[in-house]
């Protein structure tokens, strides 16, 4: 269920394996509606399995494609831990599942590739994480404009779980404090400010930020910000001992324990909107001073020509639209329907594909934040 790389989807949209299987639903993550998931899957299941035998799979293969998502359907431990989506793809020779922090269409589709559009967002600038920091646990987000997805790692807990006894009779001996004799008072920390001046407390610190930062580093890829959440004495220092690359300039200062998603998703997402806005603002200004010059394009067809021949920059494609039609061997005009008909792909999909396999950049947007107010936009490279 984790989230796909921008290498993998790579692979992925490599795959042409005939048939391929897409779905895609939103979920419900609490209350009584999460009754309802596997119900809605379990109908997508249907629709998956009239489009295979509309292609020429018959009843039992089609089951053999099939039966690993509907073996879980009466899975209730898996339907528990859902995000806001999820993403099946299936082939005769592999399945892969993605937990989805956002919603997306209610979708079946089956073809010769994978449709991975709704999978965009996970590797696009739109997303980033949050890590909130204390001695006694951290918990890592992956959060976008919408709100914060706990990320489920293996993370350490308690600082002196994590480093052992010595760090343990060391915290002891802080709290019960150092004997009279010394002339130091005796003191108690409480999580807050900077609670003494202690060179071998801090190196267990600097010692408990790495190992939380090496168990952090791989479910954040470094192409994405990350921000901090925690005591004010211990952003900095975990700042020093991290090996993440882009990591956001500001932080949430304060116990981030006390807060709920909603409140920190609240907090960060004025610190780290600049970085998310920031490559597609460029891209949007990029098409705008390019307009006119052959090189800021909006036709279907013209885009799908482009990307064939590994032209397209950066591509703008609406979430949730389809175009569907037939390609035509001279990358002529295709015909597109608003219905898909035998042997249709979907044309904005297969754009976005070729566009990723060539090294360009996809941003999936409202229909109305187009470029150009075309069905799609596209800036070319030459």
């Amino acid at each position: 269920m984790a989230e796909p790389t921008r290498e993998e989807l790579v692979a992925l949209a490599k795959e042409r394996t005939q048939p391929s299987v897409s779905i895609y639903m939103p979920t419900d993550i609490k209350g009584t509606g999460t009754g309802k998931n596997p119900v809605r899957f379990k109908t997508l299941i249907g629709k998956a399995r009239r489009a295979l035998e509309n292609g020429g799979a018959d009843a039992r293969r089609a089951e053999e494609i099939l039966s690993p998502a509907a073996s879980r359907v009466g899975e209730r431990p898996f339907w528990q831990q859902m995000g806001h989506g999820l993403g099946v793809l299936l082939s005769p020779s592999m399945s892969r599942w993605v937990r989805l922090p956002y919603r997306v269409p209610e979708f079946a589709y089956v073809g010769d590739r994978f449709h991975l559009v709704p999978l965009l967002p996970l590797i696009a600038e739109g997303s980033f994480y949050l890590l909130a920091l204390s001695l006694d646990g951290v918990m890592l987000y992956r959060g976008d404009r919408f709100g914060l997805t706990e990320v489920k790692a293996d993370l350490p807990g308690p600082m002196e779980e994590a480093l052992g006894e010595v760090a343990e009779e060391r915290q002891l001996q802080f709290h019960t404090g150092t004997p009279p004799a010394t002339g130091r008072r005796a003191a108690v920390f409480h999580g807050h400010g900077d609670p003494y001046d202690d060179s071998e407390r801090k190196k267990d610190i600097a010692r408990y930020f790495r190992l939380v930062d090496q168990a952090v580093h791989p479910h954040v890829p470094p192409s994405k910000f990350l921000t901090l959440a925690g005591g004010d004495y211990l952003l900095p220092m975990y700042r020093e001992v991290t090996r993440h690359p882009r990591l956001a300039d500001k932080g949430i200062h304060g116990n981030p324990f006390t807060l709920t998603p909603a409140e920190l998703h609240a907090q960060a997402l004025p610190l780290v909107r600049p970085h998310l806005d920031r490559d597609r603002a460029q891209a949007h200004e990029k098409f705008a001073s390019l307009s006119g010059t052959g090189k800021a394009i909006t036709e279907l067809g013209e885009a799908l020509a482009a990307a064939h021949h590994g032209r397209v920059e950066t591509l703008f494609v609406p979430w949730g639209v389809h175009a569907w039609g037939k390609r035509t061997p001279d990358d002529q005009v295709p015909s597109v329907h608003n219905q898909p008909e035998p042997g249709d792909e979907d044309l904005i999909n297969s754009l976005a594909l070729e566009t990723l396999l060539t090294g360009g950049a996809v941003y999936t947007v409202d229909p109305n934040e187009i470029p150009g107010a075309g069905t799609i936009a596209a800036v070319l490279r030459y």
